[in-house]
């Protein structure tokens, strides 16, 4: 799971993900484009040069769920395909901010 967010405090339902991590041997990068002094995690946009590192080797047999403003489901989506992963493996939900 890659999921980014500007501040830390934007991180919803952290404490479920974090449980469902043992439970599901489910690797987790939370992405801040503004993170806190000492931040463990990655930092910066979801950029392609970002997903390569949490994500370097995307499986084309696996289903991937997006959701996110049109702008980073674009590169994310583009990002997938340059990978061969074929468009009926990708479930996409696109939001405006208000």
């Amino acid at each position: 799971m890659i999921y980014g967010n500007r501040h830390e405090g934007q991180i919803l339902y952290r404490e479920e993900i974090e449980a469902l991590r043992s439970r599901l041997a489910l690797r987790v990068d939370l992405v801040l484009s503004e993170p806190p002094p000492g931040w463990p995690g990655p930092e910066g946009e979801l950029t392609p040069d970002m997903l390569d590192r949490c994500l370097p080797d995307p499986s084309p047999d696996a289903l991937y769920f997006l959701c996110g403003p049109l702008g980073m489901m674009d590169s994310v989506e583009a990002w997938l395909f340059d990978r061969q992963v074929p468009n009926s493996a990708v479930v996409a939900e696109r939001f405006k901010y208000s």
